[in-house]
């Protein structure tokens, strides 16, 4: 008996400090899985930011095409314009053709003015 009471003592002993080195270890566990998590969760909101910042610029991007497309379609008429007026008709009224001739350029010179504003 007495045996008994002797270990018994050293045993709850061992036991409470077991029991309180796995909580200890359990506990740094936690800690770092929320560290992680809070990592994890940091990255997610820095890549939604990238991805707004992204979408902003692809935005632009396509409004900038779609101005160009129409340049490109103002560029085409004037040029239309300026070789509709042939050559020999351009011999036989010369006025007329110089007249138009400025016309185009202006347009031009003020569409590129405005581009550049």
């Amino acid at each position: 008996m007495q045996f008994i009471t002797k270990y018994l003592s050293y045993f709850v002993l061992v036991l409470v400090l077991a029991v309180g080195g796995f909580m200890w270890i359990q506990s740094e566990r936690i800690d770092s899985l929320k560290n992680t998590v809070d990592s994890q969760q940091q990255t997610i909101v820095n890549q939604a930011n990238e991805i707004k910042s992204i979408r902003s610029d692809v935005q632009g991007l396509q409004t900038l095409d779609a101005n160009r497309k129409d340049n490109r379609a103002e560029l085409q008429e004037l040029k239309s314009r300026v070789s509709a007026l042939s050559e020999p008709e351009a011999k036989k009224d010369p006025v007329a053709a110089e007249t138009q001739i400025k016309e185009t350029v202006n347009i031009l010179l003020n569409d590129i003015s405005e581009a550049t504003k």
